[in-house]
């Protein structure tokens, strides 16, 4: 009968069953066969049975085995090893190890070693550590920030711009630098920009500053330039982003303050100029008396 064979050249009384991993599915045979790769039988088979996914079998076997953790198989018939995962991919490692169909894409925010390591390291994906990013998946390794961004936390799927007032030259960073005294930054700079002379940074925030600006007329720039300017005093003026303070020419003056920005132009004096008028005319008013005085007295 089937799964069952004579090993006395037919004179046996009684036929022997065929050993686990092994079959026979003809009558009168003298022998069973192994299974396959891929495939196993239990004792008394008359045929073998193909292995389902994520399991496999080297020849004569009488079960299939479960491919450990981080690998798979997904090939019917002749496979006695289970597959790596390509980079890239993964297999979760959880209680139905070794039945998975495929491997996963590495989520966004991961990414995976492109070697062969133990069988373990392919339950899942590496971290993106904290100055590396990455928007896709499916991908091999992190891309590091570049040089005005950066990332502080892991995981992420892009960086971030360094806020305005700082900086940050490489690539690959957690954090930026605020910018020195004299210098601003705009958002996502990786150098600063150093403030012209006559000018003053503006948008500043508790820390940086993103933007400058000439000082207007009747201040002037601080040296190294800062946040604000200083206003021209009494007797003097100035232009707009001057570095220094003029004086007024005769006949003209400024009120500066120190609390309040100062007159770009200094203003003519009135009493200087009623005694301009008083000189100029008096000699004009001069003879006209003197006629009248030498005709009437």
């Amino acid at each position: 009968m089937a799964g069952r064979a004579s090993f006395e050249g037919g004179r046996a009384t009684l036929c022997d069953d065929c050993d686990a991993g092994r079959h026979q599915g003809e009558k009168g045979k003298t022998e069973c066969h192994e299974c396959l790769n891929g495939t196993y039988a239990p004792a008394k088979s008359n045929s073998c049975t193909q292995c389902s996914d994520g399991k496999y079998a080297a020849p004569a076997s009488s079960l299939c085995t479960d491919c450990p953790l981080g690998r798979y198989q997904v090939a019917a018939g002749d496979v006695i090893s289970c597959l790596y995962c390509s980079p890239g991919k993964y297999v979760p490692g959880t209680t139905t190890q070794g039945r998975a169909k495929d491997c996963l894409d590495c989520p966004a925010g991961y990414a995976s070693a492109t070697s062969e390591p133990d069988d373990k390291s392919w339950t899942k994906c590496d971290d993106c550590i904290v100055g590396f990013h990455q928007s896709k998946e499916g991908q091999v390794a992190c891309v590091s920030c570049l040089p005005g961004k950066f990332v502080n936390e892991e995981r992420r799927l892009k960086c971030d711009f360094c806020p305005g007032g700082f900086i940050q030259a490489e690539k690959g960073k957690k954090e930026c630098i605020l910018v020195q005294g004299g210098s601003i930054a705009a958002a996502g700079s990786s150098v600063p920009t150093v403030v012209a002379k006559g000018w003053h940074a503006v948008n500043c925030g508790t820390t940086g500053c993103s933007e400058s600006k000439p000082c207007p007329a009747g201040r002037v720039g601080l040296d190294p330039p800062g946040r604000t300017c200083d206003a021209c005093p009494s007797g003097k003026f100035s232009f707009e982003g001057s570095t220094s303070c003029l004086e007024c020419e005769m006949g003209k003056y400024s009120k500066g303050t120190t609390n309040s920005a100062s007159s770009s132009e200094c203003k003519v004096s009135t009493s200087f100029s009623f005694t301009f008028s008083f000189f100029f005319l008096l000699p004009l008013l001069t003879v006209p008396l003197l006629f009248f005085s030498f005709f009437f007295f």
